[in-house]
């Protein structure tokens, strides 16, 4: 199975975006544009729908994408549009695959614009501290209308986040630990968390995609010293040598640390980290608890 996100954003239509997402929520669908609704009203045939779109439109990858790509018990995220939804994280399970559908018209005459489709069981809102830092991203920037988002951690996140709203996933829990269900983000958000635990202050605007070199920058809250970090998941490894100038936090999740000590350089432990994350079980985000709970630590 597979996970995937998709963006509510209908170009087509002309209904308020707001009774557009809300017509997905109150229907338990979940789609895109590219109608054909003066030829078609409704079709599971791809054959007949692709022949009609292609004389409409220059190609319709995006729907081809779900017709060849979502299938039955996958499940897909989406972010909330309108004003009443706008930002909120949601989740469902599907449970068809691609068809075409043309909804009755709004109230008003206006169109949802969402007409090839999937069904879902259910679409649920997930607090907003519980939705991996991957997901979030995956929203950001153009992109793909439909997408993928790939990663063992997140398929077993998302199956452990639909599980409480419906029982329904069994979670592969083996040869996982908690720090194997962290991605990049994730993890620089755990060192962000820690330093500010040890008494550093992290300046928000040096935590920018287009830094390189370091992944923040800090300053310690007494003595005023300025630290850079790294963060580095998986297999590669940290070469200490890397970083002579300047103070360093390094943190490699699976400590694959090498090259020779130094004083300008910290390298955090997976038992510091451990320690710490079970020291703040109140205060920590809700995806971290999440995590905590299900995946043991070693």
């Amino acid at each position: 199975m597979n996970v995937f996100r998709i963006k509510i954003n209908p170009s087509g239509g002309d209904a308020d975006l707001s009774d557009t997402f809300q017509y997905c929520l109150d229907n338990n669908v979940l789609g895109i544009g590219w109608d054909v609704h003066d030829e078609l009203s409704a079709t599971r045939n791809w054959t007949e729908y692709e022949e009609k779109a292609m004389q409409r439109y220059d190609n319709i990858n995006p729907v081809a994408y779900i017709k060849n790509n979502v299938a039955e018990d996958d499940l897909v995220w989406t972010r909330g549009v309108g004003d009443e939804h706008a930002g909120k994280h949601f989740l469902a399970r599907i449970i068809s695959g691609w068809e075409y559908y043309d909804p009755s018209l709004v109230a008003n005459g206006q169109r949802y614009g969402v007409e090839n489709i999937f069904r879902c069981a259910s679409i649920y809102e997930v607090e907003a501290d519980q939705v991996p830092g991957k997901v979030v991203s995956s929203f950001n920037g153009r992109g793909n209308v439909v997408q993928r988002v790939s990663g063992k951690h997140i398929l077993e996140y998302s199956k452990y986040m639909w599980n409480q709203f419906q029982k329904f996933y069994p979670i592969d829990k083996s040869n996982m630990t908690l720090f194997d269900m962290l991605d990049a983000e994730e993890a620089e958000d755990i060192l962000f968390l820690y330093l500010q635990y040890k008494g550093w202050r992290v300046i928000p605007h040096s935590r920018k995609g287009s830094t390189m070199k370091f992944e923040f920058l800090a300053k310690h809250l007494t003595t005023g010293e300025l630290a850079y970090t790294q963060v580095k998941i998986g297999d590669t490894e940290i070469n200490r040598e890397q970083y002579k100038s300047g103070r360093w936090f390094l943190w490699q999740l699976n400590e694959h640390y090498t090259g020779t000590d130094a004083d300008n350089v910290t390298c955090i432990t997976r038992n510091e980290i451990k320690d710490f994350i079970e020291s703040g079980e109140k205060w920590l985000p809700g995806w971290l608890n999440n995590k905590r709970n299900s995946f043991h630590f070693e």
